[in-house]
């Protein structure tokens, strides 16, 4: 963190959990987390100790957490993973002191069907984390482009999404 520091680094942005599913911290919502593998003996929370070193060293600290998760059995089930996903979304938002910005994205690969309810997401996350900057599919800072640095012609996200005040699936 001090070389971060020292390079001008002001953030750090963590893959808590990407599209296979596996948590970074240890969720009471699913086995694919470090509480159960062999690292620290199932102790172990890479999340809380990055948001620790994060703040020991004054750097703010942002999460990612891919809406697709290929291992949760109740992905594909609009309703059912949209709750789960929630749940997980409030662990990160109110186990680890202040986080400055969520990344999302395009959640792909997606299962037929599959709805996300970003609205929810974004009312939960201006309830517990009001200064969180909102990245990728959200109504805060919007992707342009793609890995390869290019852009299209047109751009889909050139307006920001309205958060609605209240949803049909935030977590209580």
């Amino acid at each position: 963190m001090r070389v971060l520091k020292d390079a001008g680094v002001r953030m750090v942005i963590l893959t808590a959990k990407h599209h296979d599913g596996f948590c970074l911290w240890p969720s009471h919502y699913t086995d694919h987390s470090v509480a159960y593998s062999s690292w620290k003996a199932g102790k172990g929370d890479v999340v809380r100790e990055l948001s620790q070193a994060c703040r020991s060293a004054g750097l703010k600290l942002g999460i990612y957490l891919s809406p697709a998760d290929l291992n949760a059995p109740s992905y594909g089930d609009t309703e059912g993973y949209n709750k789960y996903f929630t749940l997980q979304l409030k662990e990160l938002l109110t186990r680890y002191g202040e986080i400055s910005e969520v990344w999302f994205d395009g959640a792909n690969p997606r299962k037929e069907g599959m709805k996300y309810d970003y609205f929810a997401w974004y009312a939960l996350i201006r309830q517990l984390q009001p200064g969180a900057v909102i990245f990728g599919m959200g109504p805060d800072v919007r992707w342009v482009g793609n890995e390869s640095a290019h852009t299209r012609h047109t751009e889909w996200s050139v307006l920001p999404s309205q958060v609605p005040s209240t949803s049909s699936t935030a977590a209580t």
